[in-house]
């Protein structure tokens, strides 16, 4: 089924939710030599640091964009291949679903990817929920647009509203894939975090065993399908 995937979009709400969702996946992906694209909606800053400059905020914006495109430089994304929105951090539902909606589907048309990895509709972020509804209304199947969509788990954020995140769909990985997902998460100076919290490195590393366990694997991460179309 994944050689079905040629142009991946890795469609996530805030800086860092990409490496810790999906990061080994994105490494695994442009090992193969896949077309892999990252689109970022929120500013990640606004809404937590609302009482700073605005000359501190600007400048601690600039640095997060540039932590980001570390990260991702780690994982193997051309900075050229990477997007950003500027919906407010925590606060995507002070704008309109319908705004939201059309940055999607103004990606959608620049990158035309066959496959969008993104949020749990399950997370107890808001923006994580808002980025998964407006992604669904998004990739509607119409006419030849036909993108599959996969939703990721966020290690702090998935699960703790609603059902449990229950994946039904796995994606090997090599333990070179897991230690530069690491490596990546580091390069975000402001969202790392040490053990026991569930984005340190150990922990990390354990999420990836564990899902490695559930595929009869060493390492995986773990997804949910929720639509997709395979070729001929």
């Amino acid at each position: 089924m994944i050689n079905n995937f040629k142009k991946i979009l890795f469609l996530f709400a805030h800086p860092d939710d990409e490496t810790l969702g999906a990061g080994g996946t994105i490494n695994n992906f442009n090992k193969c030599g896949k077309d892999v694209y990252v689109a970022i909606s929120s500013t990640g800053i606004n809404s937590r640091r609302n009482k700073l400059t605005k000359k501190k905020i600007q400048n601690d914006l600039k640095k997060l964009k540039n932590d980001t495109y570390e990260a991702l430089n780690c994982l193997g994304v051309n900075k050229n291949k990477i997007f950003f929105g500027n919906f407010k951090d925590n606060e995507n539902d002070s704008s309109t679903l319908l705004t939201l909606i059309q940055w999607v589907e103004n990606l959608i048309l620049k990158i035309n990817p066959d496959t969008i990895f993104t949020h749990s509709k399950n997370c107890t972020n808001i923006d994580h929920k808002y980025l998964f509804n407006a992604a669904v209304v998004a990739c509607r199947p119409l006419n030849k647009k036909k993108i599959n969509l996969i939703s990721s788990e966020i290690p702090s954020s998935t699960g703790y509203d609603g059902p449990a995140f229950q994946p039904n769909f796995y994606i090997e990985l090599k333990k070179n894939d897991i230690l530069n997902k690491i490596k990546a998460m580091q390069k975000y100076i402001s969202e790392k975090r040490t053990y026991p919290h569930p984005r340190s490195p150990r922990s990390l590393e354990a999420y990836a065993r564990v899902r490695g366990a559930n595929s009869f694997n060493d390492y995986a991460e773990a997804f949910i399908i929720h639509q997709i179309f395979l070729n001929n």
